[in-house]
């Protein structure tokens, strides 16, 4: 059968007209009703995200933080450097920390105190310790130089050493990737597990083993003749964490995360409870600051002014 175009006969005829005109209405509101269903699939989308997305009041702490990517199981990870004195070098590996947002990095205190005079260097990306001279770890490292350290003390003057935290801001903000990611601090999952997981190194490599908490005293039996108090205070401010598998490798590096992890609709988040203050593991052991006592003093050093103004 042969087919023809419609011309101006076809629409000034009545019947023909009334048909053409109906399914006109017709395809208009199909297409229209086709058209809203996009637009509301594609707000659900964007609403779902960025309701993923949030982060907690008064904050710059991410939401989407503590996960695995394709390229780096821990890629919040940051290598601390310290310049030699009378040199451009830099000293090996002095401590490790973590990322916590675009510009601050959690570490440890006690041994970033021993370097006050030195300047220090951040390293993300890539975190193996001692680097093989291969362009494709080159590719894949971001350095940013350390421009201030917050310490937690009693007054403007005193440090206090009891308490082995310190934020290090960046000189510049660092964009996340499937290589640099931020761990999650406790306002995500407050609840510390029993069980746990360490970052030991061994050989230059960063393993992971598994941990569980035991009571303070336990650690402090250990060490109390390097000025570890067994008071209540003390047992506020640190954790006692010892390595579950005697096979498995167990010393960490001052300012390593203890890390738990909790199950988020299926996706594994990991996050900090403790950094690394002391401990050879002697039996096994390690004693961690408790991050979750001082969160409240984290949210406010990130959320200092400075930073802001600088973001706008």
């Amino acid at each position: 059968m042969n087919e023809r175009l419609l011309d101006d006969a076809d629409y000034a005829h009545p019947v023909k007209s009334w048909w053409l005109n109906a399914n006109k209405t017709k395809i208009l509101i199909a297409s229209g009703a086709a058209l809203v269903a996009t637009i509301l699939v594609i707000l659900i989308v964007i609403l779902a995200g960025s309701a993923d997305d949030v982060e907690p009041p008064g904050t710059p702490l991410p939401r989407r933080c503590g996960q695995r990517t394709a390229a780096s199981d821990w890629p919040w990870t940051v290598e601390i450097y310290a310049r030699v004195a009378d040199s451009d070098g830099w000293e090996h590996t002095i401590a490790l920390g973590t990322l916590v947002n675009d510009r601050y990095v959690l570490s440890s205190a006690y041994e970033l105190r021993r370097f006050e005079g030195s300047g220090l260097r951040a390293l993300l990306g890539e975190t193996t310790f001692v680097h093989i001279v291969e362009d494709s770890y080159f590719e894949n490292r971001v350095y940013r130089e350390i421009v201030k350290k917050e310490f937690i003390s009693r007054d403007s003057s005193e440090f206090d050493a009891s308490i082995n935290m310190v934020l290090l801001r960046m000189d510049k903000e660092v964009k996340f990737s499937q290589r640099i990611q931020p761990i999650c601090l406790p306002w995500v999952h407050p609840e510390i597990p029993q069980q746990l997981t360490i970052l030991p190194d061994e050989k230059d490599k960063l393993f992971s083993s598994s941990a569980h908490l035991v009571d303070y005293q336990d650690c402090f039996m250990a060490w109390f003749s390097h000025g570890f108090a067994g008071d209540r205070g003390s047992k506020m401010i640190h954790l006692c964490a010892k390595q579950s598998n005697s096979s498995e490798h167990c010393y960490a590096l001052r300012g390593s995360p203890l890390l738990g992890v909790f199950d988020d609709s299926g996706t594994p988040r990991f996050v900090q409870y403790g950094i690394k203050h002391y401990g050879d593991c002697t039996e096994g052991l390690q004693i961690y600051t408790n991050v979750t006592h001082k969160m409240e003093w984290i949210r406010e050093v990130v959320n200092r002014k400075e930073d802001q103004q600088e973001k706008q």
